[in-house]
C-alpha cells in the first residue's frame, strides 16, 4: 500500500482515484483484478494473438461485482439501514454518467458515418440499451455463432449486453437479499448456495441446448454474480494460513490465465468452462481477504490498479472506437491501427473517469439522494429522447437517400466491413458512403 501511495503521489494532478488508496477497507488487489478482467477483453476484441479466450474477462467482472455490491448491501441490512433509494442512487452515480458520454459519442459518430440501414440497426440497439435490454435484443437477432458471429462485429453497442445482465440482476437481487435476511435469518447463506446451484445447472443445460440464450440471458449468468455474493456473506472460513492464501491466490491466477489463453470462440461457453474464470476470480478475492499473498502483491502493482480503476470507462469506450474505425477504414484494421484505437480508448477512459464518472461517484455535487434519484429518472428519459432523435435522423437520411438514388445504386457493408457495389455502381464515390448520401 505504501508503494501504491508513493507512486500515485508522483502524478502532477490530484487524481480522483487517489482518495481510494487512503481508505482502510480499500483493496487495491481487487482493482488489479479488474485490470486482469478488462485487458483480455480489449485484446480479444483487438484480435491480438494469445487472447482468444479474452471474453472471459466479463465473467471475472461479474464475480467482483457480486462480491462488492453484496458486501455493501449485507452490511446495511445487518445494521438495519438499507435503503433502496440510497442503493439505486449509488448505482446511478456509478453507471450512468460515463455511459451517457459514450452513448452521445456513438450517436454523433453513427450519424456521420453510417449508411441508412446500419443507422436503423444502431437506433434499435440504442432503444434496447435504454431499457438495459441489450442482451435480450442481441439474443433475438443473433445468428448461429451468437456473440462470436462475424456480423456481431458491426454492432456498436455489442459490449453493453454484459451491463444489461448486471443491471437486470440488481433490479431484483437487493429485494431478494432483504427478504431472505428477514425471513430466512440464519439460513441466508444456504439459500444463496441453493440459488447459485440452480442458476449454474440451468447454465449447463442451456449451454448444451440453447447456447445463445445461455450466453446472453440473466438466469444462466446469475450464478457468476452469486458466486461473488457467497464470498461477501462469508460462507467460507477465513484463510489465516499464509500457505493456503498462496495456494488459493496462485490457483486463481492459473485458472484465469488458462481460460484467457486456451479458450476460443469454439469453446463451449459459459457452461462448465465458465468455472475457470469465476472460480479463479473467487479464489483471488478469497485469498486476499485476510492477509498478504504473492497474488495480492502482484495485483496491487500500481499500473494494474490504475487500469482497474478506469476499467469501467475503458470497457465502455474501446468497442465503439474499434467498430467505427473499422467502418471508416471499410475493412479490418492493421495491428498498428488497432493499437492506436486501444490507446485512444485508454485516454478517453481516463478523461471520462476523471471528469465525468469520478465527480459523480465522489459526490462533489452535494445533492440529496432523492434529488439524485429524480435526476436519474430524468436522465433515463433523456436517453429515450436520444434514441428517438437517432431514429428521426435515420428516417430523414433514409428518405433523402431513396429520393436521390432511386434506381442508381446501393452501397452496403459486407461481413468484412468492405463495401459491396451492386449493379450500376459508381466507383468515383469512393470508400465512405456518407460522402455521397443525398448527392
Amino acid at each position: 500500500m505504501h508503494d501504491l501511495r508513493a507512486t500515485l503521489g508522483e502524478f502532477p494532478l490530484r487524481l480522483t482515484f487517489q482518495s481510494k488508496a487512503h481508505s482502510d477497507k480499500y483493496r487495491p488487489d481487487i482493482d488489479g483484478l479488474r485490470a486482469v478482467a478488462v485487458l483480455p477483453v480489449l485484446f480479444f476484441h483487438a484480435q491480438f494473438p494469445g487472447f482468444a479466450g479474452g471474453y472471459v474477462g466479463v465473467d471475472i467482472f461479474y464475480v467482483i461485482s457480486g462480491y462488492l455490491i453484496t458486501s455493501v448491501i449485507a452490511k446495511d441490512v445487518l445494521r438495519g439501514t438499507f435503503s433502496f433509494t440510497s442503493f439505486y442512487d449509488r448505482r446511478i452515480r456509478r453507471i450512468f454518467p460515463a455511459l451517457f458520454g459514450v452513448l452521445f459519442f456513438c450517436i454523433v459518430a453513427a450519424t456521420i458515418l453510417f449508411t441508412p440501414n446500419d443507422f436503423v440497426t444502431f437506433a434499435k440497439s440504442m432503444i434496447a440499451m435504454t431499457f438495459f435490454a441489450s442482451n435480450i435484443y442481441l439474443k433475438r437477432i443473433a445468428r448461429m455463432d451468437g456473440y462470436f458471429d462475424r456480423t456481431s462485429e458491426s454492432q456498436v453497442l455489442l459490449h453493453t449486453w454484459s451491463l444489461s445482465v448486471e443491471e437486470q440482476f440488481y433490479l431484483f437481487f437487493p429485494a431478494a437479499l432483504l427478504l431472505l435476511a428477514k425471513w430466512a435469518k440464519g439460513r441466508l447463506a444456504s439459500w444463496l448456495i441453493f440459488l447459485t446451484t440452480i442458476s449454474f445447472l440451468i447454465n449447463i443445460w442451456a449451454t448444451h441446448y440453447k447456447p445463445i440464450s445461455a450466453f446472453y440471458l440473466l438466469i444462466p449468468r446469475a450464478w457468476e454474480l452469486l458466486t461473488g455474493a457467497l464470498l461477501a456473506v462469508k460462507v467460507l472460513p477465513p484463510l489465516n494460513s499464509r500457505v493456503w492464501r498462496e495456494v488459493a491466490g496462485l490457483s486463481g491466477l492459473v485458472l484465469i490465465v488458462c481460460a484467457v489463453c486456451l479458450f476460443n470462440k469454439d469453446t463451449s461457453f459459459p457452461g462448465v468452462n465458465a468455472l475457470f474464470p469465476c472460480l479463479g476470480a473467487a479464489l483471488i478475492i478469497y485469498a486476499g481477504e485476510n492477509g498478504d499473498s504473492y497474488a495480492k502483491g502482484v495485483l496491487s502493482f500500481a499500473p494494474l490498479v490504475f487500469i482497474g480503476v478506469i476499467s469501467y470507462s475503458l470497457y465502455l469506450w474501446h468497442w465503439p472506437l474499434i467498430v467505427f474505425a473499422r467502418y471508416f477504414a471499410a475493412g479490418d484494421l492493421t495491428n498498428l491501427q488497432m493499437t492506436v484505437a486501444l490507446l485512444l480508448s485508454a485516454v478517453l477512459a481516463f478523461i471520462s473517469f476523471e471528469f465525468i464518472e469520478g465527480p459523480f461517484r465522489g459526490r462533489e455535487f452535494q445533492a440529496p439522494d432523492i434529488f439524485t434519484w429524480t435526476c436519474g429518472k430524468h436522465a433515463f428519459t433523456g436517453r429515450r429522447f436520444c434514441c428517438l432523435f437517432a431514429s428521426r435522423i435515420s428516417w430523414t437520411i433514409q428518405q433523402s437517400y431513396k429520393t436521390a438514388n432511386s434506381g442508381k445504386y446501393r452501397a452496403e457493408r459486407g461481413l468484412s466491413g468492405k463495401l459491396r457495389k451492386l449493379e450500376n455502381g459508381n466507383p468515383q464515390h469512393g470508400r465512405h458512403p456518407f460522402l455521397f448520401v443525398g448527392t
